[in-house]
């Protein structure tokens, strides 16, 4: 139990040094601002779970509406719960595009993790060292790749250009 405990805040702690790092562009991006971007992370993702829990489309649509929270919240540097509002109203008009990107990142991380999953079926088996190692390497490769999309879409509408924010329309 505490090793699962364990890891679980290890999990968070990096995910927060991944969001820290890409939106300061820095390989050590410091802690100041890991208690409000942690209550953020905990009420939205208590959030998107009820909406998932309301038959999916409301999940959906907080998902792809509040997809530039966590950014937010490091980049911002303003109170942590104007996160949401501030993520909501610039995802205005984008969300079509964005949902696109998450439906076909997500698609195309379901067919690698198929594969993956086949790979260690032919190594050694479930439960075993290579079906573990794997399935560590790609949970962290996956939460890398969303936390990379969340930051891209911080940046893209954040930016006072036009230029960006059209990618999105």
């Amino acid at each position: 139990m505490a090793m699962v405990f364990g890891t679980a805040i290890a999990g968070v702690v990096v995910t927060y040094w991944l969001y820290a790092g890409m939106v300061g562009r820095t390989a050590a991006p410091g802690f100041e601002r890991f208690w409000p971007w942690l209550g953020v992370y905990i009420l939205s993702s208590l959030g998107i779970l009820f909406g998932f829990a309301m038959l999916i489309v409301p999940g959906i649509i907080l998902c792809v509406r509040w997809a530039m929270v966590l950014p937010l919240v490091i980049g911002a540097k303003g109170p942590a719960m104007a996160s949401f509002g501030e993520s909501w109203e610039k995802t205005r008009g984008h969300g079509w595009p964005i949902f696109g990107a998450f439906v076909v990142l997500f698609i195309g991380l379901l067919i690698v993790g198929l594969i993956l999953d086949g790979l260690t079926e032919l190594i050694g088996g479930s439960s075993s060292i290579p079906e573990l190692i794997i399935m560590a390497a790609s949970e962290g490769i996956y939460t890398a790749i969303f936390v990379a999309l969340s930051v891209a879409i911080y940046r893209l509408l954040n930016s006072n250009t036009d230029e960006l924010a059209e990618v999105f329309e």
